[in-house]
Parts: C-alpha cells; sequence; structure tokens
C-alpha cells in the first residue's frame, strides 16, 4: 500500500536493532537518524543517491531503516513499513 499522498513521512535510521513495541507497531531501528521525507501526490517517495566510495574502506556494515507516517487510518494515527536493511557486503 502507497504512503498518504502529500504528506511528510520519517525516515529513521539506526546503529543496530531496537524492535520496541510502538502504538501497535514495531519500531525496527533506533531513531539514532531521522529525514522528514514528503511524499508525492500518488503517495510515493524516490530517493536517489550515491553511495559515498569512502565506505568501501568500512568493510561489512548494515544500516536498519524504516518509515513512519501519520495515517488517520492507521493503528493509533499512525502506519510504518516494515523494517529493512541497508547492508554493504
Amino acid at each position: 500500500r502507497e504512503a498518504r499522498p502529500s504528506a511528510i513521512e520519517q525516515l529513521i535510521g539506526g546503529f543496530g536493532r531496537a524492535n520496541v513495541p510502538v502504538e501497535q507497531r514495531v519500531l525496527y531501528p533506533p531513531p539514532d537518524v531521522l529525514v522528514a521525507l514528503p511524499t508525492s501526490a500518488t503517495g510515493e517517495i524516490d530517493i536517489l543517491t550515491t553511495w559515498p566510495i569512502e565506505f568501501a574502506s568500512l568493510g561489512p556494515f548494515s544500516i536498519p531503516l524504516q518509515a513512519w507516517i501519520q495515517d488517520p487510518d492507521g493503528p493509533k494515527g499512525f502506519a510504518s513499513t516494515a523494517g529493512v536493511e541497508l547492508r554493504q557486503d
């Protein structure tokens, strides 16, 4: 399901996994990094970026990510994505 059209979504990134229950959902990453992103008129977000070459020297790692958005139709007024991992192997 798409997010609500023309809304602000919080992309949450963390260092590790939290798995904390929040309003009938589970906050997958700890909220170490929060980025507010607007959804389009169709409820989508496109993120285009380049992976910095300096990250290659860090070796393998993963960053847990999850998006949360205010949604009056969601439990307790919120909706969230499943947790995903941004990985460098």
